[in-house]
């Protein structure tokens, strides 16, 4: 019989186990090999990066387990169950889980090196709306990877589509040369060859960047002509150029949304984007 359990909680209980066995600290491999003994289905590529949102020191990480304070990482690669009244306020890194540590093997070191923390605040923005987007157009559980990896297939609603982040897709230039462009976030349905790019810029952006991007999307519009819908996210904090001055350069873009960094948590912030997404999705199924 299929086990209903969460990934979270199968690896909180198998964190407890090895616990008691005295197995501490214990690594991601031993809670993966833990979980998977019992439970095969579990794919290692969603169970690590569960670990990383379940760890209260560590950033980033895979829906499902963020904000899920269980572990405590005490050194590169070895964790513990975290406890407030013995470990106190955690000081959290953002740091990529490091190199092998002493005692851990090389299956640990490849875990780790698999599994990289966002280092740009741009990457921190492209993991959040990601999540975001999975919350509100994905599929449940079929969220698999992180970071650069991090991909899901959307609800049923809208057959063949996947969500990816980090993507390219090929443009044509005049003289018959190509490029690629590597969106933030891609979602593609290669059957029907349609596309959605979403770029993300944040923080201290300039001119120049805003230039780069509305050229390759003027580009990659003439080359795919009405398959492609460009979507530009400008997450505003006090530095940077205005987001008037931004928006006028990315004229190219079929969606401009400016969102202040205080408000990116916020239930709301991201609705004009989500429902831009799902106009588009469903004029493509109709």
């Amino acid at each position: 019989m299929a086990c209903n359990k969460p990934n979270w909680q199968l690896l909180k209980e198998c964190a407890e186990k090895l616990t008691e066995q005295g197995k501490v600290p214990f690594t991601r491999t031993q809670l993966i090999e833990c979980v998977r003994r019992e439970h095969p289905e579990r794919k290692e590529s969603s169970l690590n990066p569960m670990i990383q949102g379940m760890t209260v020191n560590l950033k980033g990480g895979a829906p499902g387990g963020i904000g899920k304070d269980i572990f405590i990482s005490v050194e590169r690669g070895l964790f513990k169950l975290y406890s407030p009244s013995q470990n106190g306020a955690p000081t959290v890194t953002t740091e990529r889980e490091g190199s092998q540590s002493e005692g851990s093997s090389s299956e640990d070191a490849r875990d780790e090196q698999e599994y990289t923390e966002p280092k740009s605040t741009e990457d921190e923005i492209r993991d959040l709306l990601m999540q975001i987007l999975y919350h509100r157009l994905g599929r449940e559980g079929s969220w698999d990877g992180a970071g650069k990896t991090a991909m899901f297939v959307l609800r049923d609603d809208f057959p063949g589509y996947q969500c990816l982040a980090e993507r390219g897709l090929s443009y044509q230039l005049p003289p018959g040369a190509k490029l690629t462009h590597r969106s933030d976030i891609m979602i593609s349905n290669e059957e029907l060859g349609k596309h959605v790019s979403i770029e993300i810029k944040h923080r201290s952006a300039v001119t120049d960047q805003f230039k780069c991007r509305s050229y390759d999307m003027i580009h990659m519009k003439s080359t795919l002509a009405g398959n492609l819908l460009g979507i530009i996210v400008y997450v505003k904090t006090t530095t940077g150029i205005s987001v008037e001055h931004a928006r006028s350069i990315c004229y190219s873009f079929d969606h401009f949304f400016g969102i202040p960094a205080a408000s990116k948590h916020s239930p709301t912030a991201w609705d004009g984007l989500v429902a831009a997404l799902e106009g588009f999705l469903h004029s493509v199924r109709a």
